[in-house]
């Protein structure tokens, strides 16, 4: 999966900007970073020798620059800073196969780390510890502080128009759940954006309602979940309070495992005429369970 630099990961293992003796540049970024820089500033991108090389190992891409000036090298540093704060959600194989493109692009603010002896290590991460003190302890403090993380991280959503209006959405939670952050974080959301005069969001959020039955999901394959979350799509399970038709929608998650909740829903909202769906998350968790 594509996923990468999310709070909690090292700098260094996604990006380098280095000059040489002669005062030569090397961009160094992970691949799926180096397409949205083309996109971000694609006047400095043109500058460069010989465009995107790959590195030895494949894993990176590379490329120079010479006679670099200070504003073009200050733009690479602030897109570099800008993107440290989050990390690219790209689908596995499994979900491309069996989504396509239903999801534009999806970004998290934090990971979870799995490895025995790790989980204190996340708790130390102020999102991750702030969605398990909402989630699992009832303690809805800190959903200010997230909030205003997402808010922040909105314009870094790959390929998101931002003369287009948005209109904020969320996962479809249980019925008569009192308390859900993603439906709790689009509200504030909402309000805290309504303001910004760089970004349209609209003050309407589709709601999301689950109007029969949903099974536990906890041990069902990943192949499972998505036929199960059709089939209650295919048999209207889901309402929503306002039409999406021709309209774009940036929908909430808390956790992200497999994936095949928020594929899965925005694959539906692509079927009532959506036309253009982006995933926001809180959390992408590295447990593997979920894919198999």
């Amino acid at each position: 999966m594509d996923y990468m630099t999310p709070e909690g990961w090292n700098q260094l293992s996604w990006s380098r900007f280095d000059p040489d003796l002669r005062g030569n540049w090397t961009l160094r970024l992970l691949p799926h970073y180096a397409a949205i820089f083309d996109i971000r500033e694609p006047d400095i991108a043109a500058q460069s020798c010989d465009g995107w090389l790959n590195s030895s190992t494949g894993k990176s891409r590379y490329c120079r620059f010479r006679d670099l000036d200070l504003e073009a090298r200050r733009r690479i540093q602030d897109f570099i800073k800008n993107y440290e704060g989050v990390g690219i959600v790209g689908p596995s194989s499994m979900i491309r196969t069996h989504f396509g493109d239903n999801l534009n692009s999806c970004i998290a603010l934090s990971r979870t780390f799995q490895k025995r002896g790790h989980e204190k290590k996340s708790l130390r991460m102020p999102v991750y510890k702030a969605v398990f003190e909402y989630k699992y302890r009832s303690n809805r403090g800190g959903i200010g502080s997230i909030a205003y993380r997402m808010a922040g991280a909105i314009h870094l959503l790959p390929e998101l128009d931002v003369q287009q209006e948005h209109f904020f959405s969320y996962v479809p939670p249980k019925p008569n759940k009192l308390y859900d952050l993603p439906r709790d974080l689009a509200d504030k959301l909402a309000d805290r954006l309504a303001d910004d005069n760089s970004l349209s969001i609209s003050s309407t959020i589709i709601h999301p309602t689950l109007v029969i039955d949903k099974p536990k999901f906890k041990d069902l394959t990943c192949e499972k979940k998505i036929e199960t979350w059709q089939n209650i799509y295919d048999r209207n399970g889901v309402c929503l309070s306002n039409p999406v038709k021709d309209r774009s929608v940036i929908v909430i998650d808390d956790l992200y495992q497999s994936g095949t909740t928020l594929w899965s829903y925005a694959r539906f909202l692509k079927s009532q005429g959506a036309t253009a769906i982006y995933g926001l998350v809180c959390v992408k968790t590295s447990s593997s369970t979920d894919n198999k």
